[in-house]
């Protein structure tokens, strides 16, 4: 029998588990609590999904992909790690501006330790960080014994936590915007210095 694919309330059932991601975490964001959310059958869930995992992994594949994709892209014609990291860092603001929910769902999971990222993506990520460390090293803009995941650490984990920070108002601003990003790449190119 063929599923009946609702585009719509796949995408209220994405929403709804980002939103619940973001309030309450992997942990506690279950299937029963997104159906609701979405206004959903659970069993309509699981027509798509076997579990929270699939349907937690799968958002985050595609959230993290729109960021590798374009990082890919970027390694292929950039000569500087600036230019790498001022193409990353205008990424992630227009993202912020048009789905705050999003980086704030990657935020959340990059640091939830009962959330496990598929290997695949893992090691997508890493081979993009293996880019940028090559790319470091041959300009002699980084100092070689700087890791991929001193890279992925630096250069997402950094930006996606000031980003989330200010989001949250954290320091009591909520402003957001390339000259403050300029502040961040500055740190980061500072710490990837021999």
């Amino acid at each position: 029998m063929a599923r009946n694919t609702d585009p719509t309330r796949l995408e209220k059932i994405h929403q709804a588990t980002m939103h619940m991601v973001v309030q309450n975490g992997y942990g506690g964001a279950s299937i029963s609590s997104i159906a609701r959310q979405a206004g959903v059958a659970e069993g309509y869930l699981y027509r798509f999904y076997k579990g929270k995992s699939e349907l937690v992994n799968e958002l985050f594949y595609k959230a993290l992909s729109e960021v590798a994709n374009h990082m890919e892209e970027v390694l292929q014609r950039s000569q500087t790690l600036e230019e790498v990291l001022d193409e990353l860092l205008d990424q992630m603001l227009r993202l912020t501006r048009d789905t705050p929910e999003k980086i704030m769902f990657l935020y959340k999971l990059m640091h939830d330790h009962t959330f496990r990222m598929e290997d695949t993506l893992r090691d997508r990520i890493f081979q993009i960080c293996n880019s940028f460390r090559k790319l470091g090293i041959e300009t002699g803009q980084m100092d070689p014994m700087i890791s991929e995941e001193n890279i992925y650490l630096l250069c997402v984990g950094y930006p996606i936590t000031f980003i989330n920070s200010r989001i949250k108002g954290l320091f009591y601003t909520h402003k957001l915007d390339s000259n403050e990003l300029s502040t961040v790449k500055a740190l980061i190119l500072k710490s990837l210095k021999k």
